[in-house]
């Protein structure tokens, strides 16, 4: 199938409009052989340039596209290349960018097997058949297996169940940043590519959720004597010792958030420093989560309290933490949101919306930022925010605080239904909604959960400001309704699903075992978590 002059002037044009991004490095060599590529990937390669542009090319257009490389990716099936590596990666992210994560899971674990096939999952180094390459050549190849070995922890995280074996990254050396100096961007070679940091976090992460999806707690002293806890702890402190200066941005330190914002124009820099902070910080998050939740379970006169008075002490630590790493992840996002608003981004507004559809994932690290703010607003007891030396409980979140969180998490929600509107106008809307009023696509659950989040944070803030009391009970008599997901297809011909079927909504953690407003997350977990704080709230 060769290729046309439209097809090259549209990549030319694509590739000129890049931002940074996994194949911004491989653009020189792509071009300079293009009528030589597997035609899957020239195609699909065209399908997403359609995407990328603003406003996208018509549907017609990009859907032929997308046909034609399904089509070519199966004729060239028996193929086994590093470009097709790339065919099956990028057919993975077309998909996502559409709002299809399901149908995006076929080509994504064909992209996993065909790279451990070709020897990705072993160092250049060590590797009698690729003693030959140049540094450029192992690097490229390191900087592939980082990729993908991300993006396998974050499928691994979403689905909480087991679908596929744990890469080993062991056998890897650590990537260094890709030479972007023939696209005229501005590059530091030298440097440790921020991707295995962001693996590094997503190793923790995983390990967080595994523990509390597969071994929900018994006894509070399980939460609250945990070997594990400590070890993951111990783990992001190290991490977080090794992470370049400057790389991670402090909530407290107003200055770096000035001196971020005077870096705007270094898109690599605000993208590592963004995601690195956001990782980081709710790395912190999920860890806390099970002690956060004991601030609405445990009365001030449990035997767990009475017995045991330094328990108080580490539970209100947590909470502070969690409260504090939750505050600068949806700060670090409504601060994105304004600089759009107003006009600082250089790339006229678009330019959040363009990184969070080029990072569709990383959109789980605001849900679980809002579900620890919600938490922590709405149903922490007022006696957890008592701290010796203060007098009032509200001095600590005072009712100016719990507003700008909300503003803040109001900035949250508009994020997530901007990019819910993004991916939903690509497809028919009947392709892929979740069970829960009209919904799109996957990003939908989490959209719906946060307005009702919003909800009671609002009733808090009144009931704080003509109450004495902050206790409220939250029984409320209203439906049930478990938050949930259906898959479709994405095409009417050859479709790659026949018929439609339920899987658990996408988010790092559900909400394990509350709930908000009469919603209920719909995970395999979710129940034994619900039966456990059933049986502390007796306590």
């Amino acid at each position: 199938m060769a290729p046309s002059l439209a097809d090259w002037m549209l990549m030319c044009r694509y590739f000129e409009n890049l931002s940074y991004c996994l194949m911004q490095h491989k653009s020189v060599e792509f071009m300079a052989d293009y009528k030589n590529q597997p035609a899957s990937l020239r195609l699909i390669m065209c399908a997403l340039a359609c995407l990328s542009f603003n406003p996208p090319l018509p549907k017609s257009v990009w859907l032929d596209y997308y046909n034609r490389a399904r089509k070519a990716i199966k004729r060239e099936g028996h193929m086994a290349t590093d470009q097709h590596i790339f065919s099956y990666l990028l057919l993975s992210h077309f998909t996502m960018a559409t709002g299809h994560p399901m149908l995006a899971e076929p080509y994504f674990f064909k992209a996993i097997r065909l790279m451990l096939y070709l020897g990705y999952g072993r160092d250049p180094d060590d590797s009698n058949q690729l003693c030959d390459l140049n540094e450029v050549e192992k690097n490229g190849r390191r900087y592939t297996f980082w990729c993908l070995y991300y993006t396998s922890k974050i499928v691994q995280i979403a689905m909480s169940r087991p679908v596929m074996a744990d890469l080993d990254s062991s056998k890897v050396k650590r990537c260094k940043k890709p030479d972007f100096s023939a696209l005229g961007l501005k590059t530091r070679t030298s440097e440790i590519s921020t991707i295995c940091y962001l693996s590094s976090f997503l190793d923790i992460i995983h390990d967080t959720t595994q523990l509390y999806q597969t071994k929900p707690p018994k006894l509070v002293d399980d939460i609250l004597d945990s070997t594990q806890f400590e070890v993951i702890r111990s783990r992001i402190m190290h991490l977080l010792s090794t992470l370049p200066t400057g790389l991670v941005l402090s909530q407290d330190n107003s200055s770096q958030f000035v001196e971020f914002t005077s870096t705007i124009k270094d898109r690599e820099t605000v993208i590592d420093c963004f995601f690195t902070t956001l990782f980081y910080n709710v790395s912190i998050c999920l860890l806390n989560r099970p002690i956060l939740y004991l601030t609405k379970f445990l009365h001030h006169d449990s035997i767990h309290l009475s017995n045991c008075p330094e328990n108080k002490t580490s539970i209100q630590n947590s909470l502070f933490e969690a409260v504090a790493a939750a505050q600068t992840v949806v700060g670090l996002s409504s601060w994105l949101v304004h600089q759009s608003d107003m006009g600082l981004d250089l790339e006229g507004g678009q330019f959040r919306q363009r990184l969070w559809k080029q990072h569709v994932f990383e959109s789980f690290l605001l849900f679980e930022s809002v579900v620890v703010l919600w938490f922590a607003t709405t149903q922490t007891q007022r006696f957890w925010w008592e701290i010796p030396g203060i007098e009032a409980a509200v001095s600590v979140l005072g009712l100016d605080d719990r507003k700008r969180i909300r503003s803040q998490v109001l900035d949250v929600l508009r994020t997530l239904k901007d990019l819910e509107v993004g991916l939903s106008a690509t497809v028919n809307p009947n392709v892929f909604h979740v069970q829960y009023g009209n919904m799109q696509n996957f990003i939908t659950p989490m959209v719906s959960c946060i307005e009702k989040m919003v909800e009671e944070m609002e009733d808090s803030e009144n009931s704080m400001a003509g109450a004495e009391t902050l206790d409220m009970d939250f029984d409320r008599e209203v439906e049930e309704i478990a938050i949930e997901m259906n898959v479709m297809s994405l095409t009417e011909v050859d479709p790659e699903v026949s018929e439609p079927y339920t899987r658990d909504p996408w988010v790092l953690l559900g909400l394990l075992g509350v709930e908000v407003k009469g919603l209920r997350w719909k995970a395999w977990y979710e129940e034994d978590w619900r039966s456990f704080w059933t049986r502390v709230s007796s306590q």
